[in-house]
């Protein structure tokens, strides 16, 4: 076992994570992450960036890890993530003010809003229709109910006839 092996178990223990835990944030299965924390494994820089990573804490601090130097290290880590999202945000800010004020954009936004206002329209339309066809489709259905009726009648009156007449 090599001394990074040595550091980088002693800290998945510090941190109270399982071998399972840090192999599924690696994506690898818990034997071959097992593997390369007995030292049977050469750990390459890439593997040791995203060990860093889900252990959470920088590559440099993986390599010179000091207990005493833990929380630093933690504290580190989590501003200079919360720096990175920092800058993600103030780009996006930046861009959402180019867009806003961008005409072509305003414009294109003016056309979807009124595009919108005649699919709306149509909409209100095509439901009263709707409405319509459906009212007049239950007045059909109630008047051919009531010739079905009638028709019966009709019929039952002649079977009386036949019969009596026969």
């Amino acid at each position: 076992m090599n001394d990074l092996s040595v550091r980088i178990k002693g800290i998945r223990l510090k941190k109270g994570l399982s071998q399972e835990e840090v192999a599924e944030k690696l994506g690898m299965n818990q034997s071959n992450y097992a593997r390369l924390e007995n030292g049977k494994t050469d750990i390459k820089f890439e593997r040791l960036a995203q060990i860093a990573e889900a252990l959470e804490m920088s590559v440099g601090s993986l390599i010179d890890y000091d207990e005493k130097a833990e929380l630093t290290e933690d504290a580190r880590f989590y501003f200079d993530a919360l720096q990175g999202k920092i800058k993600e945000i103030e780009k996006l800010k930046e861009y959402i003010e180019e867009l806003e004020d961008d005409e072509i954009f305003t414009e294109k936004i003016s056309k979807l809003e009124e595009k919108n206002k005649e699919l709306i329209k149509e909409l209100k339309e095509k439901k009263e229709e709707i409405g319509r066809v459906s009212n007049e489709k239950e007045r059909l259905i109630t008047e051919k109910d009531k010739r079905i009726e009638e028709m019966e009648r009709t019929i039952q009156t002649l079977q009386k006839l036949i019969d009596r007449f026969g």
